[in-house]
């Protein structure tokens, strides 16, 4: 690795991709890092998307925004709605972006926890427990926001984690639905910053018309995500299977942990041993160059679990040297 470090603590994936690698080279030589790209994103990846999304054949929009967290900005801080709702623990950015009353659902949303005019957060597989909704939630889900007039925001930036469990929420309530993904997470393009947005014509002129990234997200990105979407099936199933493995490996190398969570998106849970400090295991790991998520970033979420997140999106190796490493310094302790 260069640099010699491991990183498994933003869940983003390590994995080359060959495609993206040579996509972003033939961009830079042809110099189109020189020119803004079309403000709401390239037609091409506009339509790719929209197949990606299994909403070809609807009247969806899209829009290319700078990673997935502007669109979420834009919609939970620019659509009127009552109520917040999203599950805890959960990725904090959406609810730090809200001015609007709040509740907070343990585990996963059900459709009893829907109100009146509010805006219910849906991400799937849930960042960072890594809870997935089956087809007959959502559909349960959708179907009542379209009954309590209530929007949902949908965040796929995990789908491709899941198989194909992925379900099209926007078909059951299109006009309150705005679905938002990214592509730093399997395509690994942390660093492109290239997301977006999905909803439909009037959402989308209504809340997307105006925004940070007036002049367009990154060209070599776009270009880059238009091959990463084309070519999916020539990359994803060995990153799925690589991430399978990885799983598997910490879980038969580790037997003092437990892992209590799904872990149906690009990450593990690793609940430690009672005499093992998530915190100085933390800090001895990154001694070692090895950055994994301690526990207690979570813990104002309302976990208070003893335990270390580890990204899986990773090279084999990593994982075998992590759980080398975990193993020493439990034996010294």
């Amino acid at each position: 690795m260069e640099n010699n470090k491991y990183i498994f603590d933003q869940m983003t994936c390590h994995i080359p991709n060959r495609f993206v690698e040579e996509s972003l080279k033939r961009s830079i030589k042809n110099e189109e890092y020189q020119e803004y790209a079309p403000p709401m994103g390239i037609p091409l990846l506009h339509e790719l998307i929209l197949e990606d999304f299994k909403l070809k054949d609807t009247d969806a929009v899209v829009c290319v925004t700078d990673g997935s967290l502007p669109a979420i900005f834009q919609t939970v801080s620019q659509l009127a709605f009552k109520t917040f709702i999203d599950s805890e623990p959960a990725w904090k950015w959406p609810r730090l972006y809200n001015n609007n009353s709040l509740e907070l659902v343990p585990g996963k949303i059900k459709p009893s926890d829907i109100m009146e005019d509010s805006l219910v957060n849906i991400c799937n597989p849930q960042n960072p427990m890594g809870h997935l909704y089956t087809k007959e939630e959502l559909e349960k889900i959708g179907r009542k926001a379209a009954e309590m007039g209530a929007y949902i925001l949908y965040d796929c930036t995990y789908k491709d984690f899941t198989m194909d469990e992925y379900y099209p929420l926007y078909k059951l309530n299109s006009e309150r639905t705005i679905t938002t993904w990214s592509m730093s997470k399997s395509p690994g393009m942390a660093g492109m910053r290239v997301g977006g947005v999905i909803c439909s014509p009037d959402m989308m002129e209504k809340i997307f018309k105006f925004r940070p990234n007036q002049l367009g997200s990154s060209f070599p990105g776009q270009k880059a995500a238009i091959v990463a979407l084309y070519l999916k099936d020539q990359w994803l199933p060995a990153l799925r299977k690589i991430v399978a493995l990885n799983r598997d490996c910490m879980y038969n190398n580790l037997p003092d942990c437990t892992f209590p969570m799904e872990d149906a998106s690009s990450s593990v849970w690793v609940e430690l041993p009672e005499k093992i400090n998530s915190t100085k295991l933390t800090s001895e790991l990154k001694k070692e160059e090895m950055f994994v998520r301690d526990g207690i970033y979570y813990q104002e979420y309302g976990y208070e679990g003893n335990f270390i997140k580890v990204g899986t999106a990773v090279p084999l190796q990593w994982i075998a040297d992590l759980c080398k490493m975990i193993k020493k310094y439990m034996d010294i302790y």
